[in-house]
C-alpha cells in the first residue's frame, strides 16, 4: 500500500488548516518528511501558532528496511535505518509562516508517544514514548523516556528507564485521579 510514496513532490511536505467556520483553508510548506503518529496538536496561548508534535522520518518507515527481514538481521542495513524523531511544527496563522524543531534525541529512534490523555489537544508538559539505539552500538537496545517539554532545555529534560535485555512495548500514561494533580502524576 505505501511502496509508491517515496517521495514527495519538490522535497517538501504541508499541512493544510482547515478553520471549523468554513473559511479559506491555508496551505503551510515545511521541510519533507513521513509521519507515524501523531504526539498532540493545540494552539499556542502566547502566540496563537499551531502546534503540531508529530514522530518522524526522512524516508517512508513503511517500506524497505525497516519492515523487511533479510535487511533487518543484515547488521550494516540495520544500522543505516532513518531514526524516527519528534519534531514540532509551529504554523503561524497570523503570515502563513512555519517552524520546525526536534524535540527529541536524533541519535535514537523514539515512537509509541504516550502524552497525559488529560491534555490531549492542549499545550503539554510531558510525553512518554519507546527509544531504539538507548546503547549506541547495540542491537534491540531499548529504553522508555519521559521528556519534559517545558523544563526550557529539551535535552536536558529527558529522563530514561532502561534495563540490558528488556524489550519494552508501547509505554501508557495513567494519569492521577487526584483533583490537581500534575501533568506527570
Amino acid at each position: 500500500a505505501f511502496g509508491n510514496v517515496s517521495s514527495m513532490p519538490n522535497g517538501t511536505s504541508m499541512f493544510v488548516v482547515a478553520p471549523l467556520d468554513g473559511s479559506d483553508t491555508t496551505a503551510y510548506t515545511v521541510p519533507e518528511f513521513f509521519f507515524i503518529h501523531t504526539v498532540n496538536t493545540f494552539v499556542d496561548a502566547k502566540s496563537g501558532e499551531i502546534v503540531i508534535d508529530l514522530t518522524t522520518a526522512k524516508s517512508n518507515p513503511l517500506v524497505g528496511s525497516g519492515v523487511d527481514i533479510d535487511a533487518i538481521r543484515n547488521k550494516t542495513q540495520l544500522n543505516e535505518q532513518d531514526h524516527m524523531v519528534v519534531k514540532r511544527f509551529r504554523l503561524d496563522p497570523s503570515d502563513g509562516s512555519s517552524t520546525v524543531e526536534t524535540i527529541s534525541d536524533p541519535a535514537m529512534s523514539t515512537d509509541f508517544i504516550k502524552p497525559n490523555p488529560r491534555v490531549n489537544g492542549l499545550e503539554y508538559c510531558y510525553y512518554w514514548a519507546d527509544v531504539w539505539d538507548y546503547v549506541e552500538g547495540i542491537w534491540g537496545s531499548m529504553a522508555v523516556v519521559k521528556q519534559d517539554l517545558c523544563s526550557g532545555d529539551v535535552e536536558q529534560g529527558r529522563t530514561f528507564w532502561h534495563r540490558a535485555g528488556w524489550f519494552p512495548s508501547e509505554p501508557t500514561m495513567v494519569p492521577s485521579d487526584t483533583e490537581g494533580a500534575e501533568e506527570d502524576e
